[in-house]
């Protein structure tokens, strides 16, 4: 992550860049590292643009996993970095005399909205729960995306999802994510609900994949479908 931090100690993430080291030469050549050996690695970052004013600091930090950006490795790794041979190469872009010559933005025009009535609020937060006995870690992302009726077609639509990323600390195979999703329409006396649950867990050789996908005509289930599946790990 490349940061840009502030007099008062508060730090704005630039970009960041991600790879899996047993990918160094690309997706299609996975490769074992192995270890007490040197490797050349170059990792890129995220393309963006952004203005460090006077005063600022940058900050790179580097870390053996980003949980839950990214699935943890299947153990836990010491990575020694050698900083003297170390390189971090920015590009700036600095002011000329094109930059007078560039066009001013103007107000963007857009049409009329669609005339909506909000039946629901949308309400979003999430919690970071710790099991100190065991050192689980769980992070849960609730979102209750509202509900909304589009004036034109009487069109009622609303959803709600949870995110959970669970894990300890000192166990990268404890890794785990969960999503539910709940989806409803309606207009006048039809109401059809859909509902999914997808579980990601693994091992030291698989990727397990549970998923169960529900719709609702009214109160009646008329669609069920089950998903239970593994995959190899690969380098992963």
């Amino acid at each position: 992550r490349l940061c840009d931090v502030w007099p008062d100690g508060a730090s704005t993430m630039i970009t960041r860049g991600i790879l899996n080291l047993s990918q160094r030469n690309g997706k299609s050549k996975p490769e074992a590292l192995e270890p007490g050996k040197l490797y050349p690695v170059e990792i890129s970052l995220n393309h963006t643009g952004y203005v460090i004013p006077a005063g600022h600091r940058l900050r790179l930090s580097i870390s053996t996993s980003y949980w839950p950006m990214a699935w943890p490795s299947p153990n836990n790794a010491n990575v020694k970095i050698f900083t003297a041979s170390s390189q971090l190469r920015l590009p700036v872009r600095s002011a000329n005399a094109v930059d007078g010559r560039l066009t001013e933005y103007t107000r963007t025009k857009t049409g009329e909205p669609i005339a909506t009535t909000i039946l629901r609020e949308v309400k979003q937060n999430r919690r970071l729960i710790t099991d100190p006995e065991t050192g689980q870690s769980t992070l849960e992302i609730y979102a209750d995306n509202g509900k909304t009726r589009f004036e034109n077609s009487q069109m009622e639509m609303g959803s709600v999802n949870l995110q959970r990323y669970s894990i300890n600390h000192s166990d990268p195979l404890s890794a785990r994510a969960e999503y539910e999703w709940d989806w409803e329409y309606s207009r006048g006396d039809w109401l059809i609900k859909t509902r999914t649950r997808t579980v990601v867990s693994c091992d030291a050789s698989f990727f397990y994949l549970k998923a169960e996908s529900i719709a609702f005509e009214g109160d009646r289930q008329v669609f069920q479908k089950n998903w239970d599946k593994k995959y190899p790990r690969d380098h992963f």
